[in-house]
């Protein structure tokens, strides 16, 4: 079996990391979504934000996201890497599949892989 390029190894980590927060967001009731967003908007921008209105929902996607990202405790990419190449099984089973001609995944830095 082949090396897997940088490429490859971001969009499979990008891959788990939205499994991980896509199987918890599902987990939470629409109120649970709405009370996350607004404890997270409320703790990174602050009052003038809460006062502007509601968020709209790609915002509140991208807040909870956020919040549930730093919730699950998941690994950053060179942390994700050393135990992926130690064992790469564990991860691949609970993978979405963006790896599998899908689509492209944008790395830092504006680099998409396809």
């Amino acid at each position: 079996m082949t090396e897997p390029t940088p490429g490859e190894l971001w969009t499979r980590y990008v891959d788990w990391c939205s499994a991980q927060v896509a199987a918890r967001f599902l987990e939470l009731s629409s109120e649970q979504i709405w009370d996350l967003a607004d404890r997270t908007r409320a703790a990174r921008v602050g009052k003038e934000a809460r006062d502007a209105g509601g968020s709209p929902y790609l915002e509140l996607v991208r807040q909870v996201t956020l919040e549930l990202f730093e919730e699950l405790g998941l690994p950053d990419y060179h942390e994700w890497l050393a135990r992926y190449r130690a064992d790469p099984a564990p991860f691949e089973a609970e993978m979405i599949g963006f790896g599998n001609g899908s689509g492209a995944v944008t790395r830092p830095g504006g680099i998409a892989d396809r």
